[in-house]
């Protein structure tokens, strides 16, 4: 694959991270009941042993992949990356050589430029993981905190590319963006790069918060959660009841201490962020979000966006939930293995063929994936990395060891999907796109492969999570929304408490969230306004799904085609006039979909019932 410098990966890349499915309120638990009708519990596929079955190994063309375990840790020099990029713009901004010797100066940087952002990659996957190495926290940290000052100098190397009598030529041969906005100079100043490596470290601080630096009192003594655990484990032994009581009333006192540094770091990071938003020259520090995430409507479309959730998708969900869903609990959801999962899809994917069967051929072949259940220090949810230097996606997923695991694999290979397909330089929608699309048509293909009761299961649990997605997702982007468009005098957690109460009430939701810490997760800290991706992107994503229902292979064939080799569906925007689909921001959009939800769980046909006003009557 052809290696481009790329300023839109390291503005984008948020840790590393591709894309992001945990979501930001709590959730109910996912549906399931037993099914009595298998005696592997829930699934019936047919495997040897305890093993994952991994299909013959096939050469993948260009690709540079290495198996995971081969992938050795290597720290990359970023000093010297840096005067690299610097000395090359100095060459272009010269123009004494000739334009192929100044091609080859930036072409030269792809490769230190790729292993860093490999190396960031593979930190911030071990990182949340859970891996307590020390060495690889302290290297991710350091990664993370030069990405400020690399946005800064391939700022610079674009425009002087723009600025070049060869900017045609240099386009094309070494940068993924459009030149021509570099035309009239950077944003990036050594006043906005320093307000950001301080956003990065406040970052880093709340990623690591734990017992080990969080100071509590207990009777007397004053010191890390962590250490006063340890003496009183050594003081009375691991089983005794004093040791016990002590070990529940110390993570007691640390788990008031770290909400409240979470809450203090939320706000000075809110502050750092208009900080740095009046340093870059914008109104406000949604502006410079919607810029980086590539977002293509405006601030007020989302407005009406958000409204139209708490209007339509609160009510529908609760008559849901009262009928059906608390039913239908996690409790009670068939348990299943983790390799049974795995193989169900890779035999679901096999008989589908083309990239669906090829991309997960070769995420197994690779071992390009880390699934595992739920353990201390894991974060939950999937993610995907991007290992840039071997051409390699790698899929985590913390997993429940329930059959609703078909859900969350095929939710997270969808985002592997986009990015085996696409590359690292992907907007967040188009992988949130892919992540919903993929676990909506992966349920629809599993319908004749399961049975009835397990199909009914998933079926539930899919609905429920997307419904509740919806919400909490647009619950803390009008949140968001809203704590960026403080004054600047005005950002206080007090302020940030009372913007969460008064959404909530407007949402319809509990009265008991009054404070941030109910929203606070990774997402809303670390990657500002990345949640509202997963907003927009359902819609579209349902709107197959119900194709699918309503024409058989419709839904599917429509999805495939927008991953095919001639596809140029990289936006979300891209996909919806590829695939003819409907604009989230359409009247009446969110209702439609809903009730749609509201239909198919009740057994009846959309356009049937629509007159007979069921759903409005949710």
């Amino acid at each position: 694959m052809k290696h481009l410098i790329s300023l839109f990966l390291v503005i984008s890349l948020f840790s590393a991270v591709i894309f992001f499915t945990v979501s930001c309120a709590p959730a109910t638990d996912d549906t399931g009941k037993e099914n009595p009708d298998t005696d592997n519990n829930g699934d019936n596929t047919d495997t040897d042993g305890n093993k994952i079955y991994v299909p013959p190994f096939k050469l993948y063309g260009e690709r540079r992949a290495k198996k995971l375990s081969e992938i050795v840790y290597r720290a990359p020099d970023t000093d010297a990356l840096l005067g690299a990029i610097d000395s090359a713009a100095a060459v272009l901004i010269a123009d004494e050589i000739s334009p192929d010797e100044q091609v080859k100066a930036v072409k030269d940087l792809a490769d230190a430029f790729s292993e860093t952002m490999t190396m960031s990659a593979y930190t911030a996957w071990k990182v949340e993981s859970g891996s307590a190495d020390a060495t690889l926290r302290s290297e991710y940290a350091r990664l993370s905190e030069v990405r400020p000052r690399l946005i800064q100098s391939i700022e610079t190397l674009c425009v002087a590319a723009a600025n070049s009598p060869h900017r045609e030529i240099l386009a094309a041969e070494c940068f993924t963006e459009e030149l021509s906005p570099y035309l009239d100079g950077g944003q990036y100043t050594d006043e906005a790069v320093d307000a950001m490596i301080r956003e990065v470290k406040k970052e880093n601080e709340y990623r690591f918060l734990s017992e080990a630096n969080i100071t509590v009192t207990y009777g007397d003594e004053t010191d890390t959660a962590a250490a006063l655990i340890a003496r009183y484990r050594e003081r009375y032994g691991e089983d005794s009841k004093e040791f016990l009581a002590a070990k529940a009333g110390i993570s007691s006192l640390y788990q008031t201490a770290k909400t409240a540094r979470e809450k203090e770091l939320y706000t000075e990071l809110v502050a750092l962020r208009r900080e740095t938003a009046d340093e870059l020259g914008a109104t406000s520090y949604t502006e410079v979000a919607y810029g980086e995430l590539s977002y293509s409507y405006t601030q007020k479309e989302m407005e009406t966006l958000l409204s139209d959730v708490a209007k339509d998708a609160v009510q529908v969900y609760r008559r849901l939930y009262n009928d059906i869903f608390i039913s239908r609990g996690d409790s009670v959801a068939p348990s299943q293995k983790i390799y049974k999962t795995i193989n169900r899809l890779s035999s679901i994917y096999g008989e589908k063929g083309g990239i669906l069967s090829e991309a997960y051929n070769f995420m197994l072949q690779y071992s390009l994936f880390d699934i595992a259940p739920t353990e201390d220090g894991r974060a939950t949810g999937s993610r995907v990395f991007y290992l840039d230097a071997y051409d390699s996606p790698l899929l985590s997923l913390t997993a429940k060891e329930k059959v609703t695991d078909y859900l969350s694999l095929s939710y997270a290979f969808g985002g592997y999907l986009a990015a085996y397909r696409f590359g690292n330089v992907q907007s967040a929608e188009l992988s949130a796109f892919h992540a919903a699309a993929c676990e909506l048509m992966t349920l629809r293909l599993m319908k004749e492969q399961v049975t009835d009761d397990t199909y009914t299961t998933l079926l539930y649990s899919a609905m429920q999570n997307i419904l509740l997605d919806l919400i909490n997702n647009a619950f803390a982007t009008a949140v968001e929304t809203r704590v960026y468009a403080l004054p600047k005098d005005g950002i206080t957690a007090e302020a940030i408490d009372a913007i969460v109460a008064e959404t909530a009430a407007e949402f319809g939701l509990s009265e008991g969230i009054n404070s941030i810490s109910y929203v606070l997760c990774d997402e809303l800290v670390v990657a500002p306004l990345s949640l509202q991706a997963h907003v927009t992107s359902v819609l579209p994503a349902l709107e197959l799904f119900f194709d699918e229902s309503e024409t058989p292979s419709l839904g599917v064939e429509t999805y495939l085609s927008l991953l095919s080799e001639d596809s140029a569906a990289t936006t979300l925007s891209a996909v919806l006039s590829a695939a003819k689909l409907e604009s989230p921001f359409a009247p009446e959009r969110v209702k439609k979909s809903v009730c749609n939800i509201f239909y198919e769980l009740y057994g009846a046909n959309y356009n049937d019932a629509k007159s007979a006003g069921y759903c409005n009557a949710a």
